[in-house]
């Protein structure tokens, strides 16, 4: 499996962005489409029995299964993802199911929370649920979900006894009904690898995904190995192009881990890799191309790739000038991490280490930004657009975490003014202009760092 994951739960695109997305990743090299149109913010599939549990601008029946089908003429199997456990507050408040929900219910954080594991209506949903996507997806997976559900204070507070026999009693339940449709479960595989008692007892049969999303974090393939010793032989590795602690585009950490986790796959023998674009209000669509493509070209040979930019710059757009090509090889050293747009929205100041990072991002900045201004290339405009003004705002933040006093500048106000503008523009060709997440971050407290969008209309005021 050479495989990529968008999440569209969590944010839907414009819906032919899909089919664009699967034709393009069938070019470079991808053989698999995981669709994560289940998590939090909604249901963002309309499945046969549960159009009431879709959200606005879901994915219709007809364009999943013509997608399914374009994915079949490409050699491209698309997978469903139902999430059957954690990451379920899209039950919350439904007439039909809002029983099934057990944990927070607060609007501001997203705490524990997940389906209740000893309930007969939780079973019931999601046998239905994973009938439906039956009907619609022909891939013989389907993935289950199964992350971040810590079920301790679950069950002390219920007297439930042992939280581990209970989390895989009902993992083992939720493979069993995807079994008895004739199809392999995916899951998540974190619980896994750290609860060896949880390795032990889930079904062999599962396919485990072990999600590792920096090159720090597992640097050595300890969890792919806890999960073969554990007995499962199919085991797939997902870095992430795009995760919680990346903002705007695919950045050098980004691609250090999917080079990292490639080569972890073909040292253990895993059944292939998963690369995965979480949360995409955090990033410009049209930028993270960029990051795609350079992944593409990691799967297929192991390492980043060190040349001017020619390789990105060929796969992204057929050529390009030097200045383009400049672009490609530098852009995802313009790193706008987490802990940098996190000061800049609460207005703290943050340690050396984070200030070292933004003063980087300024000198590279004041040196590329000129040299890619004349970038030219033969197709695909919109994208070098996009990374063009993705490479303005990450230097754009950084100067102005590194200057507070930068906010009361009336010529960077301008800058920022003229920034925030093209974002919104870019935000309204490529997707749903009515969409919340726009202009307002679906969560409060925490969660509006989170957001690009969101954050610089903050700092505009």
């Amino acid at each position: 499996m050479r495989g990529l994951m968008i999440d569209c739960s969590r944010l839907i695109e414009q819906h032919g962005y899909y089919r664009g997305l699967l034709g393009q990743i069938a070019d470079w090299g991808y053989d698999t489409l995981v669709l994560h149109f289940c998590d939090d913010h909604g249901l963002t599939a309309v499945l046969p029995g549960f159009e009431d549990l879709a959200a606005p601008h879901a994915l219709p029946t007809d364009e999943l299964r013509a997608l399914v089908a374009l994915g079949r003429q490409r050699g491209v199997r698309v997978i469903p993802e139902i999430e059957c456990f954690g990451h379920t507050r899209w039950l919350v408040g439904h007439p039909r199911w809002d029983a099934c929900f057990a944990g927070d219910r607060s609007e501001q954080d997203l705490k524990f929370n997940s389906v209740d594991p000893t309930s007969k209506l939780a079973a019931e949903l999601m046998h239905g649920l994973i009938g439906a996507v039956h009907e619609i997806f022909e891939d013989e997976v389907v993935h289950i979900g199964c992350d971040e559900v810590d079920l301790r204070v679950f069950c002390a507070q219920r007297g439930l006894g042992d939280p581990v026999e209970l989390w895989a009693s009902w993992v083992n339940r939720l493979i069993g009904m995807v079994h008895a449709h004739g199809r392999r479960a995916m899951l998540w595989a974190d619980h896994l690898e750290h609860e060896e008692r949880i390795a032990k007892l889930i079904d062999k049969r599962a396919i485990v995904v072990s999600w590792h999303y920096g090159p720090d974090d597992d640097e050595t393939s300890n969890g792919m190995r806890r999960l073969r010793d554990a007995g499962f032989t199919d085991i797939v590795a997902a870095p992430a192009i795009q995760c919680w602690s990346t903002r705007i585009h695919a950045m050098e950490r980004n691609l250090a881990n999917v080079a990292l986790m490639e080569n972890h796959a073909r040292a253990l023998g895993a059944m292939g890799t998963l690369d995965t674009i979480w949360c995409p209000f955090r990033h410009l669509q049209g930028a993270l191309w960029h990051g795609i493509a350079a992944s593409a070209h990691i799967h297929r040979t192991g390492a980043l790739p060190l040349d001017d930019g020619s390789i990105v710059a060929d796969l992204l757009f057929g050529g390009g000038n030097a200045a383009a090509k400049r672009l490609c090889r530098d852009l995802h050293r313009l790193e706008c991490h987490n802990n940098l747009v996190w000061h800049l929205f609460k207005g703290t100041r943050p340690g050396s280490g984070v200030l070292a990072d933004a003063l980087d991002v300024v000198q590279l900045g004041a040196d590329l930004l000129p040299a890619v201004a004349d970038a030219e290339v033969p197709r695909h405009q919109d994208r070098l657009a996009a990374m063009l003004l993705a490479a303005r705002t990450a230097v754009h933040l950084s100067q102005r975490l590194l200057r507070p006093d930068l906010a009361r500048d009336a010529a960077f106000r301008r800058d920022h003014a003229m920034l925030t503008g093209e974002i919104q523009a870019e935000w309204d060709r490529t997707r749903f202009a009515d969409d919340p997440a726009r202009s307002q971050p679906r969560w409060g407290g925490n969660w509006g760092a989170h957001y690009l969008l969101p954050l610089m209309l903050r700092l505009e005021s």
